[in-house]
């Protein structure tokens, strides 16, 4: 058992407070050797600086000196918090016990091993001005927990430059240790400068790693925060697709190559870049400082970083989001907050779930700008529901009258009415009133037929027809009217040329129109007031002659569409090119099998250099 122990001084590391026990003692040596007898029963205990383990067979040789727990331990005085805060709650426990009771599994594997790698310190780090505090204070100095934190190279407190020692800091479990002392930690020794956006940088980076390495912080899904945090600034579009030359450029722009070059982060266009990696999968073994460069340069701080845990930012923007329940009193209001984003069929689709039980779905981009557009209704709930039937047996509505309130179909309508479990008797009672309104028109009306009826009381009649059909056969008025036809000779040399003014005009009319439609035989017809020109052939022949010359097949067609489109195409002020025209012009090809029409075409194609 020890006689004695040096207390933690504030910020210490735990290395760093053996390594004074061992300048204490006076041990020659530096090599740590506290063996079983000691304090661990079993082989030699190594020590990491960053990370130590089995530290609760050591807290239990201490606590005769009032040490702090072995909690406190690893909270205050290694860097726990550090590397652990971006990891899982699981990965978390893991490293705990570690370094509680050690094991034969390596916290480096844990993690991953390239966190450790990307940024390592080579020597242990000092600040003149706290070295001289130091002595002043306490007549010797240590190790501080926040000068070793990768990245880090300003001290919070004077603002100044960190320095390398000539102590090397070996990130591994080392059987060596070393004080620091004013031997090792030279104050007159020259620093380094860096230019002044780096310096501001270098700050904000040692702020935002001191609370890392100080505070516990549970991120629950850090690759959607980053996402969505790159959603909002632009970089990710709502495809989720990354504007990877945007973001590297102002990445870059933001930083500089000095400072990335110094936190051994700099990116480059490549799949392979952990800048990408780390928004692109949910793999998250990334060293700290990565995860600390990104989160600056997005604006933020790692102690606002866990308020976006719940917030929900999608390409369909931010929530709650409307009601769009016509049956629902808070139709159009924001009162959704539940929404669910899933895949389908290579689009994003937003799942919103409101409290009344009705439900509804977007997707991007097809619906996104207008709030009340959506996709498909995914449920209607009891709500909805409950409204139809209020509807429908209360208010004694029709269904096209309910169809109209609800904006659904009338399918829609009567398939919820026939899940009621009263449907069929309603049904029955309904036709009954009906069948009774209907004989109370005819004992009325006696000489009217069903059109006559119609007019009358057409919603009935329709009823009627749709669901009690043979009733209404058997039961339609039984009259018979006499047609008096009476002909008129017809003088088709005047009808012809009455016919062939208003074609002349009608034709004109037509190709008059923009965007342009097809002349045609029937279409000049139907203009006309008549269903075709089938058998007046012999009746009207100068009409039909005229209609044979002006009407135009698909070609010409197709060519007067090239024109009309060119034509607005150079009133935009846009670029004429082939694909375009086209498109624009829905046509499959620019040749013609009419030769004329194809000269016509070749024309225009080297006018505009088509």
């Amino acid at each position: 058992m020890l006689a004695y122990f040096p207390y933690l001084y504030e910020n210490e590391l735990i290395y760093s407070v053996f390594a004074r026990y061992y300048n204490h003692t006076g041990n020659p040596s530096k090599k740590l050797n506290i063996r079983r007898k000691e304090l661990i029963p079993g082989k030699s205990w190594t020590i990491s600086p960053h990370l130590p383990t089995s530290l609760n067979s050591l807290a239990k040789q201490l606590h005769i000196f009032l040490y702090p727990t072995v909690d406190d331990w690893i909270k205050r005085n290694t860097m726990y918090y550090y590397y652990t805060n971006f990891f899982s709650k699981v990965i978390k426990k893991k490293v705990w016990d570690i370094m509680l009771n050690g094991g034969n599994v390596n916290i480096k594997s844990l993690m991953g091993s390239r966190v450790y790698p990307t940024l390592e310190n080579q020597y242990f780090r000092y600040c003149p001005s706290c070295i001289v505090n130091d002595y002043e204070r306490y007549g010797e100095t240590y190790w501080r927990l926040n000068h070793q934190i990768p990245g880090v190279f300003i001290c919070e407190k004077h603002e100044t430059y960190l320095l390398n020692s000539s102590v090397v800091c070996k990130y591994t479990n080392s059987q060596y240790l070393e004080a620091a002392s004013i031997e090792n930690c030279p104050i007159t020794k020259e620093c380094v400068n860096f230019s002044d956006k780096t310096k501001n940088h270098l700050k904000q980076i040692a702020q935002e790693s001191f609370f890392l390495a100080n505070e516990e912080y549970e991120f629950e899904d850090l690759y959607q925060i980053y996402r969505s945090l790159l959603m909002q600034k632009g970089y990710i579009d709502n495809n989720g697709l990354i504007n990877r030359y945007i973001l590297y450029r102002d990445f870059l722009e933001f930083y500089g190559e000095e400072l990335l070059v110094l936190m051994n982060s700099t990116i480059e266009d490549s799949d392979r870049c952990w800048l990408i990696k780390m928004i692109r999968t949910y793999y998250n073994s990334f060293h700290p400082i990565r995860h600390l460069l990104l989160i600056i340069f997005l604006g933020k701080s790692v102690k606002q970083l866990p308020k976006h845990n719940k917030k929900l930012i999608t390409p369909f923007g931010e929530g709650p989001y409307i009601c769009l329940n016509k049956a629902a009193e808070h139709y159009g209001e924001s009162v959704i907050r539940n929404m669910k984003i899933k895949k389908f069929k290579g689009q994003i689709k937003g799942i919103f779930e409101c409290e009344c039980g009705f439900s509804y779905s977007k997707l991007v981009p097809d619906h996104i700008g207008d709030e009340k557009d959506y996709w498909k209704i995914e449920r209607y709930g009891n709500v909805w529901i409950n409204k139809v039937y209020e509807y429908k047996y209360v208010k004694k509505l029709s269904v096209p009258e309910i169809s109209r309130r609800l904006d659904v179909s009338v399918g829609k309508i009567y398939y919820c009415l026939k899940l009621d479990v009263h449907y069929e008797e309603k049904q029955e009672e309904l036709k009954q009133l009906n069948r009774k309104k209907y004989l109370k028109l005819k004992e009325k009306h006696p000489d009217f037929l069903i059109s006559h009826f119609k007019k009358v009381n057409q919603n009935l009649i329709n009823w009627l027809y749709k669901h009690d059909r043979d009733w209404l056969m058997k039961n339609k008025p039984n009259i018979k009217r006499k047609h008096n036809n009476v002909y008129r000779e017809v003088n088709w040399l005047e009808k012809d040329q009455e016919y062939l003014n208003r074609v002349k005009k009608i034709a004109d009319d037509l190709y008059g129109l923009e965007p342009p439609v097809r002349v045609t035989k029937n279409r000049v017809a139907k203009e006309l007031g008549l269903k075709g020109f089938s058998g007046y052939e012999e009746k009207t022949p100068i009409t039909l002659g005229y209609l044979n010359d002006r009407a135009e097949d698909i070609e010409a067609f197709r060519l007067r569409r090239i024109k009309f489109v060119i034509k607005k195409l150079l009133e935009g002020g846009e670029v004429l090119s082939k694909t375009k025209i086209k498109e624009r012009a829905n046509v499959p090809k620019l040749y013609f099998v009419n030769k004329d029409l194809q000269e016509e075409l070749n024309g225009l194609k080297e006018k505009y250099s088509l």
